[in-house]
């Protein structure tokens, strides 16, 4: 007999702005409070700026942190220790981390990202740069964990997606080129409110897509970051032989 098996996977996405920075002991509670209370599986930390911060300093119970220092780990991921890792890559050229766990018998890839821009007068610097970059980051993702696999890219990635479609929005050629990119490669954007309000300013640039995998809901929590922390659970599934005994 057949028994279908079902496993959730919760993903967080925060941008904690120099989390590391200031108050250390405090920052480090709030953490561990967030991870245990919404029982987080993987988060992505953007603006972590972690070199400034040694690893061991935050010793994360039942959670490991990856992150690479020579890009001022603008992003990190942290995930559960006993997760079944398969791969990790960091890509230099736009501030991205990834890592593929095993899951319910299927593999999944994790991106965190941040993206920012430089404005000099009317323009912005390094667009086609960046285009160009994020082309060829999904490129080596679909040699990494092939084309039609299952994947979750998520981050600040600092383009307000409520604004598609505005012809006026300062960033429209950046916004546009991004739902193109996911549109092209299957992914659906999960975050249907706005992820930063501050003052008169509400946007919605702390983004979560997902392809090939099952969404349950995606909310936003409020924490002491300017940005809210956005919790995806996803569900993933397996098959699993197991003989039934019938008894008289």
């Amino acid at each position: 007999t057949k028994i279908v098996m079902e496993n959730q996977l919760c993903i967080a996405s925060w941008n904690k702005g120099g989390y590391w920075k200031s108050k250390l002991n405090n920052k480090k509670n709030e953490l561990n409070l967030i991870l245990e209370q919404y029982k987080i599986d993987v988060m992505i930390i953007c603006e972590a700026n972690f070199g400034e911060v040694k690893k061991d300093t935050f010793n994360l119970p039942k959670y490991e942190i990856k992150y690479k220092i020579n890009h001022n780990n603008r992003v990190i991921i942290v995930h559960k220790n006993n997760l079944v890792l398969k791969n990790f890559k960091i890509w230099e050229t736009v501030p991205t981390i990834a890592i593929t766990i095993e899951l319910g018998g299927i593999d999944i890839t994790i991106m965190g990202t941040y993206r920012e821009y430089k404005k000099i007068g009317q323009n912005f610097r390094g667009i086609e740069e960046q285009t160009v970059a994020f082309k060829e980051m999904i490129r080596e993702t679909h040699q990494l964990i092939g084309s039609k696999n299952t994947l979750i890219w998520c981050g600040d990635f600092n383009l307000d997606w409520k604004m598609l479609g505005d012809t006026n929005y300062d960033k429209k050629v950046m916004l546009e080129e991004l739902e193109r990119l996911t549109m092209e490669n299957g992914l659906k954007q999960q975050v249907i409110e706005t992820t930063r309000n501050v003052k008169k300013t509400s946007t919605m640039i702390d983004l979560m897509f997902s392809r090939l995998i099952p969404h349950v809901q995606t909310m936003n929590v409020t924490t002491t970051s300017d940005h809210d922390m956005i919790v995806t659970t996803f569900r993933t599934k397996r098959s699993k032989e197991k003989e039934l005994i019938s008894t008289r």
